[in-house]
């Protein structure tokens, strides 16, 4: 993909709003809404994507677009920093070879949903007939040949958008899938609305708890939703915008992709708590006890929801499509996110780079396809998204906003060619809010770790893979750019 530039804005903006959008938008924001004050939740989120979310969006973005560069020279721009680059194309390899075994059990899923194949009893046949889940850590029990194979078509939908590049692959697959999804989206809400209990228990979603929001807690974790829903901060979208034709609209492609996100939030928001409250109103319960986040929301509680419904199979085929597509628009994000750094600075050919980046991605994805592999999801994940994701983003701002010298070029640049400029708002935030909130997020995310470790909630192996994980991606980097010749390069755009 060396040199290929982005044929149109319409292609580029939407396939950085494939990246941000996936499977967290569905099955993490609800619960975290629900859980930290309802509708007032909104208010510290909303606050986080305009000192977070959207000016680091724009960093990346002019990062890419001044540089003309991926994600390793694009750092080493700012200074020493092509190792901070390295890492976190590492971090998204690794986030990929996971993620891509959540995507095959949602397409796994849709022909469940075909049959109800889930039975009475939702939490028995996930845990136990789909993942056939070990009795503890490092008891990998039996490998489960349809999760690899879902896995592998996966990996191979990948392989092929990535060789056909960003105009015949990339742009066309999410002109395909972000209208699918939203489609899915909003008839599964319809539908779900109808349901008894439906429409009146969407407002514990969005009731709004002002007596939280004196709680740091709440205001952290508006922070980490933000920062792990728009993908800022992997290398992804700074790859992406180093294909924009000179002169192209910064500020205004930023603020088209971050708020779009957003409103997928709220969208998914609205679906998951009409199946949610629908569910606890035709069982008798409180909603507190069918609310969950995570895999269990996904694959357990959902399901169990669309049994009450009129048409259970039609909706669960469609809501399972709809994670397909949020969780493929990702992955693939996620895969040209690696690839191309391989391509235009190790020389590997296009098709070279995607299939060995894929080719690796199915065989490090394999480890998850034992019994136990929901438990080494949850370890690696744990340290990889909350440690090493945070850590690099904040990195990501302070090499910017502190060391490079170069914010405020940054900054002119993108004004220059924008739409509408941006006001000092964004210098001040990229040098004092947004720091400070990822700071407290990191220390926060390192006492949660040793938290757990010390209640023992999980195995001190699996612990011990994640932790691995993420000291291999650093590893990794710092050869990497020890290799790399001319790591300051600036590119002759």
């Amino acid at each position: 993909m060396a040199g290929e530039i982005w044929g149109s804005r319409a292609g580029f903006v939407l396939t950085c709003i494939g990246a941000a959008v996936g499977l967290g938008n569905i099955w993490r924001f609800p619960y975290m809404a629900y859980q930290n004050g309802g509708g007032a939740f909104l208010l510290p989120y909303f606050f986080a994507v305009l000192t977070a979310g959207l000016p680091m969006m724009m960093l990346e973005f002019s990062l890419g677009a001044r540089t003309g560069q991926t994600a390793p020279r694009a750092m080493a721009w700012l200074g020493r920093w092509g190792w901070l680059g390295w890492w976190q194309v590492g971090l998204l390899f690794i986030l990929a070879t996971y993620y891509s075994v959540v995507v095959s059990w949602c397409l796994c899923y849709v022909v469940v949903a075909v049959f109800q194949g889930w039975g009475g009893d939702a939490n028995a046949f996930f845990y136990g007939r789909f993942l056939e889940l070990g009795a503890s850590g490092f008891d990998f029990g039996r490998f489960r040949w349809p999760i690899w194979g879902a896995s592998c078509a996966c990996w191979a939908l990948c392989a092929g958008l990535t060789y056909l590049g960003l105009q015949r692959g990339l742009a066309r697959a999410n002109r395909l899938m972000l209208p699918l999804l939203l489609g899915l989206t909003l008839f599964m809400i319809g539908r779900l609305l109808l349901a008894p209990g439906a429409l009146e228990g969407v407002n514990w979603l969005f009731e709004p708890d002002f007596a939280k929001l004196a709680s740091i807690d709440v205001w952290i974790s508006a922070y980490g939703q933000v920062l792990f829903s728009t993908s800022v901060a992997v290398s992804a979208l700074i790859t992406y915008a180093s294909r924009l034709p000179k002169g192209s609209d910064i500020n205004n492609n930023a603020a088209v992709t971050v708020l779009t996100n957003s409103g997928f939030d709220m969208l998914a928001g609205v679906m998951i708590f009409a199946a949610l409250c629908m569910m606890a109103a035709k069982t008798g319960q409180s909603l507190d006890k069918v609310v969950d986040s995570g895999i269990s929301l996904a694959f357990v509680t959902i399901p169990a929801a669309l049994d009450l419904t009129p048409a259970p199979r039609l909706l669960g085929v469609l809501f399972f499509l709809a994670l397909c597509c949020a969780g493929l628009s990702s992955l693939v994000a996620m895969v040209e996110g690696v690839a191309a750094p391989l391509k235009d600075i190790v020389g590997l050919g296009r098709r070279k780079g995607a299939m060995l980046v894929c080719l690796a991605g199915l065989a490090g994805g394999t480890a998850f396809a034992f019994g136990d592999g929901l438990r080494l999801l949850g370890a690696v994940d744990g340290v990889v998204s909350n440690i090493g994701m945070t850590s690099g983003a904040l990195l990501e701002v302070v090499a910017a906003a502190w060391f490079s010298g170069k914010l405020g070029q940054l900054w002119r640049s993108a004004n220059a060619v924008s739409d509408f400029p941006v006001g000092a708002w964004w210098l001040f935030c990229l040098r004092f809010v947004t720091p400070l909130f990822l700071g407290l997020l990191y220390i926060f995310n390192i006492i949660e770790k040793v938290r757990e470790y010390i209640a023992g909630g999980q195995d001190a192996g699996l612990i011990a893979c994640g932790w691995a994980a993420l000291l291999g991606a650093l590893a990794w980097a710092l050869w990497r750019q020890s290799r790399d010749a001319s790591p300051g390069r600036e590119s002759a755009r």
